[in-house]
């Protein structure tokens, strides 16, 4: 049968898309092919490969054709079975070729690597004991559970005993010996069983020792017997002096039964006068074992509340919740945990039921803002404190605004931890104190550092503009002496920062294309988002720039006095200061521009 040329063009059309790993909408036919599932998710983190499958309508077709839009993310086998090479997104396409013509039908599959880092290894076993020649299954969890899982199995004496790559322990020779777990992901978490290898000697005494001495019914756990000496055997007869209270198996692991105490004995099978003895409690399932406030720390104004819960487990105990604060004048709470915010400070209030609690800090907040400017040099090293108490007033202020903010459904707590980072960025840079080792040329040359003043912040340059706290102190000679850095700055080209520079660092941190902004692409790049009616909706960590000058917006003094975080210029020696300006007669008839990082979400 002859093709019509467009039939053919279409043809060609397709397969080449298709290599290209850009696949086409499917085309219709008799025969149709329906891949499973249609989107997908690969953690590399957890497997590497991924089983698609085909659902088939109509005529028996010949063979599935299995593609990859992009094999540097995936490639997929005959059979449909997918393997993961990198972290991207790739089509996978599954088709029939039914009269010249393929039908496709596509999963658009996802591979990602988990960020979430092994945090640590439960082992099934962190004791055993073995005879020569006996073996045992040791399997390790790696928490959390969406961490990789993988785990790399050693012994520290291949003489005493081996392990598998899947955790089969083998006791060659008597001795003792540790089996390390190792995660693969994270080299440096490990855990560790110690292991004993017997040839039958008999026991002199055990002892019996188990997580915890209560149990609820339907409990189980298992009991951890320590033999003397270590090469003795290991086979014991378990026992339970009440089996309808708890019951224990041949390998120590007992099962809550019914509220009451038994006895839990370990007899040594060679040596039957030999034994150990733990005694468990069995309490009723209704117990609670934990509470948990369904809250983290929080803060309130001044006379509104929020309404608390707590929630019990096990989920079916019926204890009664009790509430309380510890400092029922800032922030009172009912007996139905509703918090109310009564005067400026912070309480604790916990949760208890059943003999357990739980507790959440709140913290009532307050519109009261320091004023109480620093200075840019002190006289002595006495000074350094009270100044640095200054700045550190300051700082608690701007943080009290931003919590306001979130208070006050301004911010989300995820922008508040943001932009609590660009203040804390600049404050470090501000809150320190230097003095040069001799006098070092200002920039404009027209004065200079004076040898022996000790100033406040880093200092000002319009040479060398790259510079945070740690960087700086790498890239001048200093020492540490009464609170303060004695430094020795290479003549008029010293490091330090501008009034942008300063700015860019505290938004962007170091070493990225926009750490080092000047003030012309500030007042216009798109990395950042003009605010409209910027003067009135002004948040911590927020900007004001005009072309030739940029500072940090903190908080409002007054409606229309603002407290700012800025590096200095001029011909007087500079640092990073805070300053109190007004809106109306400087920011606004300047041209000044209210501009916000254009990522936040309240931009």
């Amino acid at each position: 049968m002859r093709w019509p040329m467009k039939q053919k063009v279409l043809g060609l059309l397709l397969v080449s898309a298709l290599m290209a790993g850009i696949l086409p909408i499917s085309v219709t036919a008799a025969v149709k092919c329906q891949i499973q599932p249609t989107s997908a998710v690969l953690d590399l983190a957890r497997s590497t490969t991924l089983q698609l499958s085909a659902r088939l309508s109509g005529a028996v077709p010949n063979d599935l054709i299995w593609k990859s839009g992009n094999t540097s993310i995936a490639t997929v086998n005959s059979n449909g079975l997918v393997t993961a090479k990198k972290a991207g997104r790739v089509k996978i396409g599954v088709g029939v070729k039914v009269s010249g013509k393929i039908s496709w039908s596509l999963c658009q599959l996802t591979v990602r690597r988990s960020s979430f880092k092994p945090t640590s290894i439960v082992l099934s076993h962190n004791r055993a004991s073995l005879l020569v020649g006996e073996t045992l299954n040791v399997s390790a969890t790696i928490k959390p559970a969406n961490a990789a899982q993988n785990v790399i199995w050693q012994t520290s004496n291949r003489k005493v005993a081996t392990v598998s790559p899947d955790g089969l322990i083998t006791a060659k020779k008597v001795g003792t010996c540790r089996i390390r777990a190792t995660s693969t992901a994270r080299p440096k978490l490990r855990k560790y069983l110690i292991l004993k290898v017997t040839d039958g000697i008999a026991p002199t005494k055990i002892r019996l020792s188990a997580p915890r001495t209560s149990l609820k019914i339907g409990e189980q756990m298992s009991l951890t017997p320590a033999i003397t000496p270590e090469n003795a055997s290991n086979k014991l007869v378990w026992t339970s002096s009440n089996t309808r209270v708890v019951t224990v198996s041949a390998g120590g692991v007992i099962t809550a039964k019914k509220v009451g105490t038994a006895k839990i004995r370990a007899r040594s099978a060679s040596k039957p006068k030999v034994y150990g003895t733990i005694e468990i409690r069995v309490l009723n399932p209704d117990a609670v074992d934990s509470i948990r406030v369904e809250a983290d720390d929080f803060y309130l104004d001044k006379g509104t509340y929020r309404q608390l819960s707590a929630t019990l487990s096990p989920a079916r105990s019926s204890a009664p919740v009790s509430w309380k604060s510890d400092k029922p004048t800032i922030a009172s709470v009912t007996t139905t945990g509703k918090v109310t915010g009564l005067n400026p400070g912070s309480a604790i209030i916990t949760a208890t039921a059943g003999g357990k609690s739980d507790t959440v800090l709140v913290t009532v907040l307050t519109d009261e803002r320091s004023a109480n400017l620093p200075v840019r040099y002190v006289s002595n090293a006495g000074i350094i404190p009270s100044n640095s108490k200054k700045i550190q007033e300051i700082f608690t202020s701007a943080l009290n605004e931003l919590e306001c903010c979130v208070a006050r459904s301004k911010l989300s707590a995820s922008e508040r931890a943001l932009r609590k980072e660009f203040l804390q960025r600049g404050f470090i840079m501000y809150d320190m104190a230097w003095a040069p080792s001799k006098d070092v040329q200002y920039w404009s040359r027209s004065t200079s550092y004076i040898g022996g003043r000790i100033y406040i912040g880093m200092p000002y340059t319009q040479y060398k503009r790259n510079y945070n706290l740690s960087k700086w102190l790498s890239n001048v000679s200093h020492t540490m002496s009464n609170g303060y850095y004695k430094v020795t700055m290479p003549g008029v080209s010293y490091p330090g920062n501008d009034c942008s520079s300063f700015v860019s660092i505290c938004q962007f941190g170091m070493n990225t294309s926009n750490s080092y902004l000047n003030t012309t692409t500030l007042y216009s790049t798109a990395v950042y988002k003009t605010v409209i009616n910027g003067f009135s909706s002004l948040m911590p960590g927020d900007i004001l720039v005009k072309k030739g000058h940029t500072a940090m917006f903190l908080y409002y003094v007054t409606p229309d006095r603002i407290m700012v975080l800025e590096q200095g210029g001029g011909s007087e020696p500079n640092t990073i200061s805070c300053n109190i300006k007004t809106i109306s007669g400087t920011y606004r008839p300047q041209g000044y521009r209210v501009r916000r990082k254009a990522d936040l979400p309240s931009a």
